[in-house]
């Protein structure tokens, strides 16, 4: 993304790795009240919006993520990048 922040990589990264692993999107894990909220992961978990898990047959098989934009905007940039590549909508069905 233009003017994104270099650090907006690793940032990336640790929302596709803690979205594909808790098979949520990141938006949903920073929820207040919300008890799948951990505090440390090794230095890859992050509960900030923009990572999304991608679905097949009822299985997570990968995991966007998406930062340098608010965190509103870095996650429907995630579930639209999901949805241009798997039309049908069912890789972007969590487990809510």
């Amino acid at each position: 993304m233009d003017g994104a922040k270099f650090t907006s990589v690793s940032i990336a990264r640790n929302k596709a790795i803690t979205s594909s692993g808790h098979m949520k999107p990141t938006s949903i894990l920073g929820t207040p009240g919300n008890r799948s909220i951990e505090l440390s992961n090794n230095n890859t978990f992050s509960v900030v919006g923009g990572g999304r898990p991608i679905f097949w047959k009822g299985k997570v098989i990968g995991a966007v993520g998406i930062s340098g934009g608010t965190p509103t905007e870095d996650d429907e940039i995630a579930a639209t990048s999901i949805a241009s590549i798997f039309p049908n909508g069912n890789a972007i069905k969590s487990k809510l």
